[in-house]
């Protein structure tokens, strides 16, 4: 007698359940990056910041241009408050199964904003988070630059190397408030200063080098973005004029074709000439503020490039 084992399937509806969601879709943005006024140099890593993040997969400038294709973003399907889909598959949606602490961690989801950093600086645009999309922008990068410098106890000349913004005279030396008395310059052939009583100097200007008295040691600290191609103008006898760049230069290169007679500094205090000779000065220097003197007058360019 044969025997027969019958097996009964039982057939249950239960959700299709994945082991792992379908990956997010990357998006890209692609154009041409400006920084500080010229085409970005090769080389320069590029980053896709959402939320102080960056999302972007390894790329670099070339040829002017940056290419960030973001990925890391939120995968479809899954909800790191709803990791074992009960709420979804209760209302009829869509949803997929993930273990709280890998899959379901949420990354950026569209419309969320996204920065372009080259080099580390924040481009100016600001782009909107589009999954599947590509984005032909271009960019432009101002570098923020931190400068400082030591005056020492008496007098010093001084310019600044950066444009600062509203460069009013009281911000750009708060850094060193209460450590400074006056602060000269020569205007029109004039000299003025932060302490007369009829038409004061006010503001500080990147052309312009300026006297300042320290009755106490500190620290000049400027926050700004380079200068880039200043034209100095002067007039005949004396100029005191600034040096808006943060490349030292010789002072036969910067004044060439300015038909001058002596360039002075101070130096921790002492003045120094390009006339000397003993140790001349023959650097335009960062910081640094002169007082030159040509008998025609004239411009000169200085380049910080």
């Amino acid at each position: 007698m044969k025997k027969y084992l019958l097996l009964l399937v039982m057939v249950f509806s239960l959700p299709l359940v994945f082991s792992d969601a379908p990956p997010a879709l990357p998006m890209e943005i692609w154009g041409e990056a400006t920084i500080d006024g010229g085409s970005a140099s090769d080389g320069l890593n590029v980053e896709a910041v959402i939320d102080g993040q960056n999302y972007a997969q390894y790329s670099v400038t070339e040829d002017g241009y940056y290419d960030v294709i973001i990925t890391g973003l939120d995968k479809p399907l899954t909800y790191n408050n709803d990791s074992d889909c009960s709420t979804h598959w209760g209302n009829g949606e869509a949803c997929v199964q993930c273990t709280q602490d890998v899959d379901c961690v949420e990354g950026p989801q569209d419309e969320e904003n996204v920065k372009i950093s080259i080099d580390g600086d924040d481009a100016e645009e600001t782009f909107s988070l589009e999954r599947g999309s590509i984005l032909n922008e271009d960019v432009t990068v101002i570098v923020i630059v931190v400068f400082t410098k030591d005056l020492p106890m008496g007098w010093n000349l001084f310019s600044l190397p950066l444009n600062v913004g509203a460069a009013s005279l009281s911000d750009v030396l708060i850094s060193i408030n209460g450590n400074y008395t006056i602060v000269w310059t020569i205007v029109d052939g004039n000299w003025k200063s932060s302490t007369s009583k009829i038409s004061p100097i006010t503001t500080i200007e990147p052309d312009k080098g300026y006297l300042i008295h320290m009755n106490a040691t500190d620290t000049l600290e400027l926050e700004g973005t380079p200068v880039n191609g200043t034209i100095i103008s002067t007039i005949p006898i004396w100029n005191t004029v600034g040096y808006p760049s943060l490349i030292d230069r010789l002072i036969t290169g910067v004044l060439a074709g300015l038909d001058y007679e002596i360039v002075w500094t101070l130096v921790n205090g002492n003045w120094k000439s390009s006339t000397s000779k003993i140790n001349p000065i023959t650097m335009m220097q960062s910081g640094y503020g002169y007082l030159l003197s040509t008998q025609v007058g004239g411009n000169y360019t200085v380049n910080n490039d």
